[in-house]
């Protein structure tokens, strides 16, 4: 007997895995091929963590005015902005992550691991306020479960 899920899990706000995001990162500092593809695939908003998101913002910059994108480069565009996060990021912890960083290959597995965890993540939408939430049903006027869907069997 067979049993099959139809629907889908309701998103989780939390998604997030740190350790990714830092292994990402490293990998965008030490290799170029890999931060050409981070920067084309993923963005800024894909990281949880202020700083990560911080980080990934001015490698960007940086590899948008086409310098290289190493520690140096990025702690220099982080200076520049007022907008860094309550607790920066300093050069010694962007040598740190670029010293961590895992090889190319393994390194677009992490990319694919912060890209999904971001895509699942819920979006917020300020244009529509979600009136059916603050009453505590959803709008088809029952209440909210943790799991949309239902079992089949297939057999």
């Amino acid at each position: 007997m067979t049993t099959t899920l139809i629907g889908h899990p309701e998103p989780d706000p939390h998604l997030s895995d740190p350790a990714a995001e830092r292994r990402l990162l490293g990998a965008i500092l030490r290799h170029p091929s890999i931060g050409d593809h981070a920067l084309a695939t993923a963005t800024a908003t894909a990281f949880t963590n202020d700083r990560h998101r911080a980080v990934f913002q001015a490698a960007a910059a940086v590899r948008g005015r086409g310098q290289p994108c190493d520690p140096a480069h990025v702690d220099a565009e982080l200076s520049r902005h007022s907008s860094a996060p309550a607790d920066p990021v300093t050069i010694k912890d962007l040598h740190q992550l670029a010293a961590h960083a895992p090889p190319e290959p393994v390194a677009i597995y992490y990319l694919a691991i912060v890209r999904d965890l971001a895509a699942l993540r819920p979006k917020p939408t300020p244009a529509a306020p979600d009136t059916y939430r603050a009453q505590g049903d959803t709008p088809e006027g029952m209440p909210p479960v943790p799991m949309r869907g239902f079992l089949t069997d297939d057999d």
